[in-house]
Order: C-alpha cells, then structure tokens, then sequence
C-alpha cells in the first residue's frame, strides 16, 4: 500500500514538473526544441506529457487574453446574402431567386413533376 502511495506522489511530481515547463514554454519565446534544449529536457518526454496533459485538460492555470474591440461592422455586411435555390425534378431544373413568387413557383413545379412522370 505505501509503495502504490509513493508511486502515484512521484506521478504527480512528474505530472506538476511537466505542466510547469509546458506552461514556461508557452510563455517563452523559443520554439518547443528550443526550450527543451535550454532547460536540458528530453522533446520525446516533453512531447509525451504535452499530449498526456492536454488530453486531460491540465496544461497550467489559464490566463486571461485581452482582445481588442474593432470598428462595428457595416450593416451591408451583416445583412443576408440573397442566394438562389435550385431544384432539379427528373432533366428539368428550375431555379427561383430571391423575391420569388411562391404560388408561381408551386404551379410550375407541379407542371414538371407532371412532365417527368410521362418522360
């Protein structure tokens, strides 16, 4: 019992050590080898704990990014992009662009449904 203890406390120093380099790296300017190059650690070791410890969510305290409030944009820009529906029934296809009349468009599918049944 007491080794499993000692055990999982030397897994948790490993899992504390990593996740301070990681954090340390991220913070530096240095590339991943860099870093580990200048810290004299194993990348393979570095790179193990990275993945072991984001797939667990545990890379370091987050930190706060301030982002940067930009210009509204134009109402051009936010309103909808008209964009026609095309709809093909057996070798007919028609396409109705924004605005059309639904009523219109109704009739002229039935007529070539009507079509692609006797084709």
């Amino acid at each position: 019992m007491i080794k499993g203890k000692a055990h999982e406390q030397g897994f948790q120093n490993k899992q504390a050590f990593w996740a301070h380099h990681i954090a340390e790296s991220k913070k530096s300017a240095l590339t991943q080898v860099g870093y580990c190059k200048e810290h004299n650690l194993s990348g393979k070791s570095f790179y193990y704990w990275k993945r072991k410890l984001l797939a667990a969510g545990e890379t370091g305290p987050l930190r706060l990014v301030s982002l940067c409030q930009t210009d509204p944009l134009p109402q051009k820009m936010l309103e909808p992009v008209p964009i026609p529906i095309r709809i093909h029934i057996g070798v007919f296809s028609v396409e109705a662009v924004p605005g059309f009349d639904s009523k219109n468009l109704e009739n002229v599918l039935r007529v070539l449904k009507g079509l692609s049944c006797g084709i």
